[in-house]
């Protein structure tokens, strides 16, 4: 996802529409977050790809949104 990433900001992003990159980028994500609870890992990574989603896409990470909308928040401590 991150070579994706980066080629879609380079003079290549005709080889990855954008749709498809957004597409791609959601199912990663969604599946990522269903394995953070057996794996700490999976939330760096989740929110690395949602970083990138955001700066590239223009999307809002859902572990910056409220938790009042009812979706998960993964907060990054020191000690994790």
């Amino acid at each position: 996802m991150l070579v994706l990433g980066a080629t879609h900001q380079s003079w290549l992003r005709n080889l990855v529409p954008r749709e498809q990159l957004d597409r791609l980028l959601d199912r990663t994500i969604h599946v990522l977050r269903s394995l953070v609870p057996i794996s700490p890992t999976m939330k760096y990574n989740t929110m690395v790809l949602e970083r990138m989603q955001q700066h590239l896409l223009g999307v809002i990470p859902e572990s910056d949104r409220s938790s009042f909308s009812g979706n998960p928040t993964y907060e990054v401590s020191p000690s994790d």
